[in-house]
């Protein structure tokens, strides 16, 4: 329960907890929570196409006062905590923070109630509440080695693609304020992809606040129901669909500088690199924006986007990443390799440059801009 400086301030939030084929730990949680939260406090779980053998420990958390929801067959670990979302949404008085929590065991009760105490104080004294993440320490010994590898890759993944940096972005615990509701909705995926999408999207936009909690893997992790393969690409499409198009287009880009090159030698002489560069990558850059306009960024609805904006800020980016391509090749031809291979290493290097630019710019919705300028972020 609230005491001290915040009894005065009674703010309704709910605790959302997407389950599939839950645990014993499921129904001790929900009992633990429901004896030292708010009786206003909703604790909602969507059973997200869960066996029938399960069915009574969802009938026992529904005899501790909380709501079961559920989908009939299982749509994912994003489509749960959007039918939660969206339940909790279109209330008459919806929750100001909405809680997200696993139900395996991994968040303890202590960890929750901290996470509630922090969403009633920012809202209390913000005027924009944050997003609020516990955030573990992936560090400690008793952490499998596959989850901190792959908590250390996501970390870097996002700080690429945003430039700030979130401690642990795999983590299940979040607040989300009720400014947000809609836009949570609105966010692209239905698997653990959503959660990586929504925390690029709303770094973007909004004040991200970070507190520390327990460090719990129960059995090395074994009751996660993460696909390492299949789930990663879904988490990772957008790049991985990014790399295939650049792989193609390098290709066509390649080859047509090979051709050109050969070509214009004679002609051009020593502006043959700048002359071959230009004219392949004219063709591949072209291809380029089509491929990742209609594939790469689909996720992030980048074919519904007015082409016009974005074929400018293409152009833009386009003829800056070509000139220091041929500055860069020419600047290293020197070295003893074939300029082909000369080519190849300073194109990687652009690409990656290339990939946050579009990802942040060229494809962003046009409404972020000016949203980007204003946002805050808080570690």
């Amino acid at each position: 329960m609230i005491s001290g400086k915040e009894a005065d301030y009674i703010m309704k939030t709910a605790i959302l907890i997407p389950c599939l084929d839950p645990q014993l730990a499921l129904v001790t949680l929900v009992k633990s929570l429901r004896e030292q939260i708010d009786p206003e406090d909703e604790i909602i779980i969507v059973n997200d196409g869960s066996a029938p053998e399960y069915l009574p420990l969802f009938h026992e958390a529904e005899a501790c006062g909380c709501l079961i929801l559920a989908h009939d067959v299982n749509r994912g670990k994003g489509a749960a905590i959007k039918t939660g979302l969206r339940h909790i949404y279109e209330e008459s008085e919806p929750a100001q923070y909405t809680i997200t929590a696993d139900g395996d065991g991994q968040h303890l009760v202590s960890d929750i109630l901290k996470m509630r105490r922090k969403c009633i104080l920012e809202y209390r004294y913000s005027k924009m509440p944050p997003i609020i993440i516990g955030t573990r320490d992936l560090t400690n010994e008793n952490v499998p080695a596959r989850s901190r590898f792959g908590n250390n890759f996501s970390t870097a993944y996002f700080r690429l693609v945003t430039g700030k940096t979130i401690k642990d972005t795999q983590t299940g615990l979040r607040a989300i304020p009720v400014s947000l509701y809609a836009e949570a909705l609105e966010i692209p995926g239905e698997h653990y992809d959503y959660e990586m999408n929504f925390l690029i999207t709303e770094a973007k936009r909004s004040t991200i606040s970070q507190i520390p909690i327990s460090t719990v893997y129960e059995g090395s992790n074994s009751s996660s129901h993460f696909r390492t393969v299949v789930d990663s690409c879904r988490i990772y499409q957008t790049p991985l669909k990014y790399i295939i198009v650049s792989a193609l287009c390098a290709v066509t880009d390649l080859s047509l500088f090979h051709v050109f090159h050969t070509g214009l030698t004679a002609l051009l002489a020593s502006a043959s690199i700048a002359a071959a560069t230009v004219g392949a990558r004219v063709v591949s850059g072209i291809l380029n924006f089509i491929l990742n306009r209609k594939w790469s960024f689909s996720a992030g609805n980048a074919d519904k986007e007015p082409i016009k904006g974005q074929a400018v800020r293409y152009t833009v980016l386009f003829l800056t990443i070509m000139l220091a391509s041929a500055l860069m090749v020419s600047v290293f031809s020197i070295l003893p390799l074939p300029l082909i291979f000369v080519k190849i290493i300073v194109d990687s290097m652009l690409a990656f440059v290339s990939y946050v630019a579009q990802h942040n710019w060229v494809y962003a919705p046009a409404e972020n801009y000016a949203r980007l300028q204003s946002s805050t972020y808080d570690n």
